[in-house]
C-alpha cells in the first residue's frame, strides 16, 4: 500500500500534537514528561507491508515476491541538513538468490530506487521461522523438534558460507539444535539452505567459526521469546524536572530504529542539561567479540534485535515504556524471559533517570543503558551475558564503541583535551589533529571536550571495569573531525575478515582544534571463569564549570 506524503507527520508536529505522559512522583523526586516523536508508526508499518509489491519492485522482479529482511529510517542530525524522511531497506528474492537495496523517502513513496546488493543480511523473525519449517521436514530432526527432544536457537555466525558451482553462495542460515533432558541426539548447528530448502550438516557438528559440543556455557537456556525485527519505529522526547527546573531534555530512539550499519542500541539525540546542549548524538554503534585461539568467531554483532526483559509500567510510544519500578534485564534476573521489548524508562532510588534495553545476537545477550544524574553526570553503560551455547565458556573479549558527538552550546568550536598526571602534576594538552589514544591508569588519563568560546566542559573518565586493548582491538579513544554519515565503519556482521573496528580509516590528519569533532570511546570486557560478577562497562561523562 502506497501512502501520500500528507499522511506523514514530522517529529516537531507530533511534539505539538501528542499529549505528554507525565509522572509526578513524591516531592523531591524527578518529574518526567514524555512525548512521542517521529513519523506515525502506523504509516511506516503500512509502507513496509506494501514494499515488496511496490510497482518499482514488481517491474524489476516480475512475479517474484521477495521478503523484507531489513528496514531503517535514516535519522540524521539537523546540522546535516537532510530533508524528508529517508529510508533504506533490503529485500531478498529467493528465486534469484539475490538481495536488493531499496532507498527512498517516505514523503515521496512513489519514487524509490532499487538495486542489486551483495550485502548478506542477518535473518529476521519471519525468515528464522521459515528456516525452522525446513528442519521440521527432516524425518529425524523434525520429529525431535516437535517432541521437545531438541530446542532450536539462532546460532552464530547467523549466515553461513555455502558456495555453489557458479561461484555464488546460497543464502544459508545457522540454526542450533540443543538437546533437552534425555535426548538421544547430539548438540549441533545445522545450515538451512534457503534457496534449495535443504539441510547442511558439518564435521564436529558445527560450521566454521562456531562450536556445538555436549559442554554448554551459561546457565539460562534461551527462552525463545519473540524478538524485534529491524525498523520498528519508537522515539520520544524526555524532559526531567526537579523543583520546577528542567535538568535534562533529549530524544531517545529504541534499538530497533537506531542508526548505523548494525544499529546502535539505545540511541540519544539532542541532549540538553540545564538548558545547554551537551550532545547532538550518542550511541554504541560498533560491537564485536574475539576469542582466544579463534575457538569461535570473531563476530561483529548487531544491536537492533530487541529481546524480552521485565519492565512493568505504561507504554508511552511503540517500544518505549515508562516503568513504575526498576526494569530487570538478564543481568538482574538471570532469566532470558520477560514481558517487554524496547526501552524502559524509570527513576531509581538515587533519583537517577535510567534508560535501558536488552538486545540479542545469536546466543549473546546485551544490555544498553544510559543514566542521567541531576548534577549533569551522564553514565553510558553496556552489559554482556548469554544463553546456553558451546562458545562463551571459552575465553573471549567483547568490545563496545560509543560514538559521542559533543556539541557544547554549538556545533563548532569543539576542543578535545587530554588530561594526565605526570609525577603528580596535572597536565592538560590540546589534541590538535585527529588521533587515537590508549587509556593510562599510571597517569590517571582522561579526556575533556569543551567549546572554546566558553569555560564549561565535559570530562570522559574511564570506568574501573573498562578493560584493556588487545591485538584485535588496539585503541581506546578516537578524536575525529565530524563528517556526515560517519556513524560507524560500515562493516557488516557476516564478514569474518572485517569484524574488527575500522574507525581508524577516518583518521587522516585533519585539524580538530576549534572544529566540529566527534569522539569514540571503547570499553573491553574479558569473559571467562575468572570474570568479575559485574559484567557492565562504561565511562563517566562529568560536567565542569556548567
Amino acid at each position: 500500500m502506497l501512502l501520500p506524503a500528507a499522511v506523514l507527520t514530522s517529529a516537531a508536529t507530533l511534539l505539538a500534537q501528542q499529549p505528554a505522559v507525565q509522572t509526578r512522583p513524591a516531592a523531591g523526586a524527578l518529574e518526567l514528561e514524555i512525548v512521542p516523536a517521529g513519523p506515525d508508526p502506523a504509516v511506516v508499518e503500512d509502507f513496509k507491508a506494501g514494499l515488496a509489491q511496490h510497482p518499482a519492485v514488481k517491474a524489476r522482479l516480475g512475479g517474484a515476491l521477495p521478503r523484507l529482511l531489513s528496514f531503517q529510517l535514516l535519522h540524521a542530525p539537523e546540522k546535516d541538513a537532510v530533508t524528508g524522511t529517508p529510508f533504506e531497506a533490503y529485500l531478498f528474492d529467493y528465486q534469484r538468490n539475490q538481495a536488493y537495496a531499496v532507498s527512498g523517502d517516505l514523503e515521496r513513496p512513489d519514487a524509490i530506487q532499487l538495486a542489486e546488493s551483495d550485502r548478506i543480511l542477518v535473518p529476521n523473525g519471519p525468515e528464522y521461522a521459515d528456516a525452522l519449517t525446513v528442519i521440521e521436514e527432516d524425518p529425524l530432526l523434525g520429529a525431535a523438534l516437535r517432541s521437545g527432544e531438541l530446542m532450536a536457537y539462532m546460532a552464530m555466525p547467523p549466515v553461513l558460507e555455502n558456495p555453489q558451482a557458479d561461484g555464488r553462495h546460497h543464502r544459508t542460515l545457522a540454526i542450533g539444535l540443543l538437546p533437552q533432558n534425555g535426548a538421544r541426539l547430539p548438540h549441533q548447528i545445522v545450515g538451512v539452505d534457503m534457496i534449495a530448502r535443504r539441510l547442511l550438516t558439518y564435521p564436529d557438528n558445527a560450521p566454521p567459526h562456531a562450536r556445538a559440543n555436549a559442554l554448554t556455557c551459561n546457565p539460562p537456556p534461551s527462552a525463545n521469546q519473540s524478538t524485534s525485527n529491524r525498523g520498528l519505529t519508537g522515539s520520544v522526547v524526555v524532559r526531567a524536572r526537579l523543583g520546577g527546573i528542567e535538568y535534562w531534555r533529549f530524544l531517545v530512539t529504541r534499538p530497533s530504529d537506531s542508526t548505523g550499519t548494525n544499529a546502535s542500541g539505545v540511541d540519544l539525540r539532542n541532549v540538553y542539561f540545564r538548558g545547554k546542549k551537551v550532545l547532538t548524538q550518542a550511541h554504541a554503534s560498533i560491537l564485536n567479540v574475539n576469542y582466544d585461539t579463534s575457538a569461535c568467531g570473531p563476530y561483529r554483532d548487531w544491536l537492533w534485535e530487541e529481546g524480552m526483559f521485565t519492565a512493568d509500567g505504561t507504554d508511552v510510544a511503540p517500544g518505549i515504556r515508562r516503568c513504575s519500578t526498576p526494569a530487570q534485564t538478564i543481568l538482574d534476573s538471570g532469566s532470558d524471559s520477560g514481558n517487554f521489548r524496547g526501552v524502559a524508562i524509570y527513576v531509581d532510588g538515587n533519583n537517577e533517570l535510567v534508560l535501558v534495553s536488552e538486545m540479542e545476537a545469536g546466543w549473546y545477550r546485551y544490555v544498553s543503558e544510559w543514566r542521567f544524574r541531576t548534577d549533569g553526570t551522564l553514565l553510558p553503560r553496556f552489559g554482556f551475558d548469554g544463553v546456553q551455547n558451546s562458545c562463551t565458556c571459552r575465553r573471549h573479549h567483547h568490545h563496545v564503541y560509543w560514538r559521542m558527538d559533543f556539541d557544547l552550546g554549538s556545533d563548532l568550536n569543539d576542543r578535545v583535551q587530554e588530561y594526565n598526571e605526570i609525577s603528580g602534576v596535572p597536565q592538560v594538552t590540546d589534541l590538535a589533529v585527529e588521533t587515537d589514544r590508549l587509556r593510562s591508569g599510571g597517569t590517571n588519563r582522561s579526556w575533556r571536550v569543551q567549546n572554546s568560546t566558553g569555560a564549561e566542559f565535559y570530562s570522559i573518565l574511564p570506568g574501573a571495569n573498562d578493560g584493556f586493548t588487545n591485538a584485535y582491538a588496539p585503541v581506546d579513544f578516537y578524536a575525529l573531525r565530524y563528517h556526515p554519515g560517519q556513524v560507524d565503519d560500515g562493516h557488516a556482521t557476516w564478514q569474518f575478515w572485517r569484524t574488527a573496528e575500522d574507525i581508524g580509516k577516518f583518521e587522516d590528519g585533519e585539524d580538530i582544534l576549534d572544529q566540529d569533532v566527534v569522539v569514540w570511546y571503547a570499553a573491553h570486557f574479558t569473559h571467562d571463569d575468572q570474570s568479575p560478577n559485574n559484567h557492565i562497562v562504561g565511562p563517566t561523562l562529568a560536567p565542569a564549570n556548567w
